[in-house]
């Protein structure tokens, strides 16, 4: 019996082609960096021991591992232990079951209302086949139209989905690799026999089988209907038309046994793992393939990720998403790029990288396995902020103190160390003029023969230039870091400033100088010149600015910094920020450019492009490479979703609700807390994940978007309640989940039995009053009342509201806009006598910013206040209770309260807080004590807060940046 094994055709590799620019150790792709990869680390107590990874159509992603299986759906990770312990091994999810493989055990999961998986064994349907005979460990599932195929060591067990048939099939000289060929034939080698199809019910050897009785552990579908096999000797072996022989690997390419994980995608390719943390795509029908690497842990199983794209790689440690083919890719760290990128340039043919560790010449080259290398020139030992081109061999550098004049003899300082140049313009009406932007003002430099003369200019504006135009011969527009945009004229001898002002709303631009007055300005190929300030984009038109409308552009706008522009090859309009790249499509519309995954870590810094037009991106001692050739498939966009909703109980219970959109939970009214687990399924990038929620029936509004993926609601009234919610992947791509729904019961009294007995009472003492003057009377005295209680009212309103004022300027810590001390002592107060009459805990994080004082000393006080400011909207919008309380403790310490938190519940706020500060920009990071216990009769105020400074003093002495709970 012939087979027929066909691959399908591939699209990875014409897209590998077109792009020219994608990693790839074949010779027929140039190589530029890696593609992004987001790694998770898998925060369980289990055994560091992973060999298998599946994901469900819903996004979920799970793990086998040697403690049974997890679950993580991009924010939290969950511990299923199968019976007995037994260990996972294989994972398989055919869109509508997982199948599970362990030792001595196989079966399936099904997930219950609460979303909570359950393990079904169907190891015991086939006791009756094997009577108590152990088969040891499945180490492939397999399914096909008629059910699932279990592969043990001598056993081949099957399962039917229809009716619940059960066949088995031993061989005692083991089996080896398990698959199907392009008709759905099943295939099995028998280790020492050969390979053999399912013929009956009965396995038969086919045409030339016999030749593959050594062991094979994976078959792959190769070109021209040829079954490759991996055998553990080593040795790729070729199956075709009954014959076998050595297949061609191309060059580079392990052997056979160097791999650990194998994966068929869905174009055909291969994904292959190996024992050194390498990953291989490779294209059979081409044999050209791109080699990643990943670490130095092997590689034990990959999946084509269902949702979002990519691929899924399990290691023993950690479980990682690879963009692939990937639309960006990043340089290697060891690149030799270092500092934050400033410029991108030519020289000499070689592209020229600055950055504020120095100039560094780009080559591409087959020495390293990214292929990018970078060597730092000897042009200075300082940071490099600007480059101008004078002639093909001659050229001006901006670096930390002086100008240099780059020659290919070397370079030469052609200014003192005082200069501080940050941005050159050479003069449109003199070519012998440079306009040079300082740290504290503007300079000329005029070329003289072989010498240059500088024209020292008063130092006003004392302001870093940014950037340069020049409107017309000694008439110039700067972009300055602390006054916008200036308007400056010189002299006639140009060694002097006739007159200078900062351009505001008199001269068009409305908020022209923004925050710390940051602008930027762009001189177009075609001589507009456009500024960028937090205000928007405005347009010179010979003497003043006008407004250029950009709705789209604001809406992309995350802060009030305004963002840098950039002219494209063709002429088109850039725009960037820290963390958003745009690109100006058509009319109001904007192209967003998500790099947030690609970067991983660090922030935009520049934005440059290359001879054929492709996208620079610096950054952090990285670049990114833009591959418009490739239009990768982000597969479906992640489904947000109610993960979990916890009911706890005042005594501590927790019960899992049931996620059935169409049903209404009834609670009950003594219930202490509602706990909603939130999740969107993206594995692109460790963040960029956000939400937006409203519990219809308490809040009005929709929230903001935000990055927590917890909720808690307590101290619900009696009511009807509807929690909405959105999520946004880290593309931006946004989802909406079924509404939750839940009624808080009213207590007996509040029924409507009873409203209806309260309104019988009602109406028999109304009908007792049967005298008019009786009631004519009380309606004059009611009418008085009324009268007089409106006075008292409007009067004690106006006394309020000044109390109230009073008030909140008393409780309000100036500095950071929080509550102060004063106010944390008032409530926490409150708190305590609270918390200990219904005895529930009272939680407390006492936080305190690290080497706050080295901090302050080196930025200065302004820097401080701002860090604290900062810290402080960070530690306010961590609770998402209305009874908790943040609040400034003294100095650079601060107090959160939550009353009727859990210890667990407050280390999730504290080391979520911890890991927001340390992901800042600020360079800080905090420690923080935590203590939540229920209040003793002896307790106070102070002693409660001595309880959480103890674990406080011990996270500082343990090394800082860490939470430390009580006792």
């Amino acid at each position: 019996m012939s087979i027929r094994f066909r691959a399908i055709p591939l699209l990875l590799t014409a897209l590998l082609l077109l792009s020219g620019a994608v990693m790839a150790d074949h010779p027929l792709h140039p190589i530029q960096g890696q593609p992004p990869v987001a790694r998770f680390a898998i925060d369980l107590d289990v055994f560091a021991q992973n060999l298998a990874i599946a994901q469900g159509p819903d996004g979920l992603v799970y793990v086998g591992n040697a403690d049974g299986l997890l679950t993580f759906d991009g924010a939290h990770w969950r511990h299923h232990p199968l019976p007995d312990g037994s260990r996972v091994l294989t994972l398989l999810h055919d869109g509508e079951r997982l199948y599970v493989g362990g030792t001595e055990r196989f079966g399936y999961v099904e997930h219950d209302q609460a979303g909570v998986p359950h393990f079904r064994d169907l190891t015991a349907l086939f006791r009756p086949l094997m009577g108590e005979e152990g088969f040891g460990e499945i180490w492939d599932i397999l399914p096909t139209r008629d059910g699932v195929y279990f592969r043990g060591l001598r056993h081949l067990f099957h399962y039917a989905h229809d009716d619940g048939a059960t066949r088995l099939w031993h061989h005692p000289g083991r089996f080896g690799a398990l698959a199907t060929d392009a008709d759905g034939l099943l295939l099995l080698q028998f280790r020492e026999v050969g390979l053999k199809t399912l013929v009956d019910g009965r396995f038969e050897l086919v045409a030339g089988g016999e030749q593959l009785s050594d062991f094979v552990f994976h078959l792959l579908p190769g070109a021209d209907e040829t079954l490759v096999a991996a055998a553990m000797d080593g040795r790729w072996l070729a199956y075709r038309d009954g014959g076998v022989e050595t297949w061609t690997a191309p060059a580079g390419l392990p052997d056979a046994n160097h791999f650990t994980a194998f994966a068929v995608l869905p174009d055909g390719s291969w994904a292959l793992g190996g024992r050194s943390g390498d990953l291989y795509l490779l294209d059979p029908e081409t044999s050209a393939y791109s080699r990643i690497g990943l670490g130095t842990d092997a590689l034990q199983a990959i999946t084509p990720s269902r949702v979002g794209g990519g691929l899924l790689v399990q290691t023993d440690l950690e479980t990682l998403h690879v963009d692939w083919p990937p639309t960006w890719t990043l340089s290697d760290d060891d690149s030799g790029l270092m500092g934050h990128v400033t410029r991108f340039a030519r020289w000499q043919d070689r592209k020229l990288i600055l950055s504020t560790s120095g100039a560094f010449l780009l080559d591409q080259t087959d020495s390293k396995p990214s292929g990018l290398s970078l060597q730092r020139s000897n042009w200075t030992q300082f940071e490099a902020w600007d480059w101008l081109a004078l002639a093909p061999d001659r050229a001006l550098l901006a670096e930390t103190y002086h100008l240099m004049e780059i020659t290919p003899d070397g370079a030469t300082a052609i200014s003192d160390s005082s200069l501080y140049p940050r941005s050159m313009k050479r003069s449109r009406f003199d070519d012998r003029l440079i306009y040079v932007g300082t740290a504290l003002g503007l300079a000329i430099a005029r070329q003289s023969g072989d010498h240059w003369e500088w024209l020292r200019l008063p130092e006003k504006p004392a302001a870093r230039i940014l950037g340069i135009a020049e409107i017309a011969h000694g008439e110039l527009l700067l972009a300055s870091h602390h006054h916008g945009i200036i308007h400056v004229t010189l002299n006639t001898e140009l060694d002097g400033i006739d007159q200078w002002r900062a351009v505001d709303a008199a001269s068009g631009i409305d908020d022209g100088s923004g925050e710390n007055g940051l602008c930027h300005l762009l001189r177009h190929r075609d001589g507009r010149i456009t500024a960028s300030t937090s205000g928007g984009l405005w347009q010179w038109d010979g003497d003043y600015f006008q407004a250029v409308s950009q709705p789209g552009l604001d809406a992309h706008r995350a802060d009030h910094s305004p963002f840098h522009l950039r002219e494209g090859p063709r002429g088109e309009l850039w725009a960037f920020s820290h963390n958003r790249l745009l690109r100006h499509a058509r009319d109001d519309e904007w192209e967003r450019f998500e790099v947030a995954e690609a970067l991983s870590r660090g922030a935009i810094t520049e934005l440059g492009f290359d001879r054929d037009g492709h996208v620079l991106v610096g950054s952090i001692g990285r670049l990114l490479f833009h591959h418009s050739g490739i239009r990768a498939d982000h597969g479906e966009v992640p489904q947000v979703s109610l993960r979990r909703a916890i009911l706890q109980h005042a005594d501590g219970r927790r019960e899992a609700l049931a996620l059935d959109p169409d049903r209404v939970h009834q609670l009950p009214r003594d219930h202490y807390a509602l706990i909603l687990e939130l999740a969107v399924p993206d594995y692109a990038t460790n963040s960029g994940v956000r939400f937006r929620s409203r519990l219809a029936g308490v809040e009005p509004e929709i929230s903001d978007w935000y990055s927590s993926n917890l909720i808690t609601y307590s101290f619900l009234s009696p009511g009807d309640y509807r929690f909405e919610l959105w999520g946004q992947d880290g593309r931006g791509r946004t989802s909406e989940a079924a509404p939750f729904r839940f009624e808080i019961l009213p207590p007996w009294y509040q029924t409507s039995w009873a409203y209806s007995l309260w309104g019988l009472l009602m109406v028999l003492s109304g009908v007792s009053l049967t005298v008019g003057v009786i009631r004519w009377r009380t309606y004059r005295i009611s009418a008085e009342h009324r009268r007089l209680a409106e006075i008292v009212e409007g009067r004690t309103r106006q006394l309020s509201l000044a109390n109230r004022r009073l008030k909140d300027m008393a409780n309000i810590d100036g500095l950071t806009a929080i509550a102060n001390r004063r106010r944390l002592d008032e409530y926490m107060t409150e708190a305590l006598n609270h918390c200990r009459q219904e005895g529930v805990p009272l939680a407390i994080l006492l936080l305190d910013v690290d080497h706050f004082k080295a901090y302050n000393d080196q930025g200065g006080h302004v820097a401080g206040d701002v860090a604290l400011r900062q810290i402080a909207l960070m530690l306010e919008e961590a609770p998402r209770r209305p009874e908790d309380l943040a609040a400034r403790y003294g100095g650079e310490e601060f107090l959160l309260l939550m009353p009727g938190a859990s210890e667990t519940a407050a280390r999730e706020v504290a080391e979520g807080i911890r890991r927001r500060v340390e992901a800042s920009d600020l360079e800080l990071t905090v420690s923080i004590g935590v203590s939540s216990r229920v209040p003793s009769r002896d307790d106070n105020c102070q002693r409660l807060i001595d309880s959480a400074d103890q674990p406080l003093y011990r996270a500082k002495a343990e090394g800082r940046n860490r939470v430390v709970l009580a006792g």
